[in-house]
């Protein structure tokens, strides 16, 4: 069992912490403790958490994928960023000589 902690007026959930926030995933505790050691760090949680409610996740699997297949999405991904930023940076020092370029022609007069 997991749990979540959903404000019943809004519908959104706790993200965690000492300061309260929330958002439409929240943070998910995987066991009671964890969750209990959140409530202890107010002083009353009672207060803190008025108008929620803890939500009880049961996990359920709904399918499997290959180590492989998984990781060769991130290595494609990782290259890809990698491509995208060897372009980015191949456009920067073309336009840093043409800069250059420019001022020495300038200072020479060609």
């Amino acid at each position: 069992m997991m749990y979540k902690i959903r404000n019943k007026i809004t519908g959104l959930y706790s993200k965690g912490g000492h300061r309260v926030s929330w958002s439409k995933k929240g943070k998910v505790w995987a066991e009671k403790g964890h969750l209990s050691n959140h409530f202890a760090s107010f002083i009353n949680p009672s207060k803190t958490y008025a108008n929620c409610e803890i939500v009880e996740i049961e996990p359920m699997v709904v399918g499997y994928i290959s180590i492989d297949n998984w990781c060769q999405g991130v290595v494609e991904r990782r290259e890809a960023r990698n491509k995208a930023y060897q372009e980015r940076l191949e456009e920067y020092r073309t336009e840093q000589r043409r800069k250059q370029f420019l001022e020495l022609s300038k200072e020479f007069g060609r």
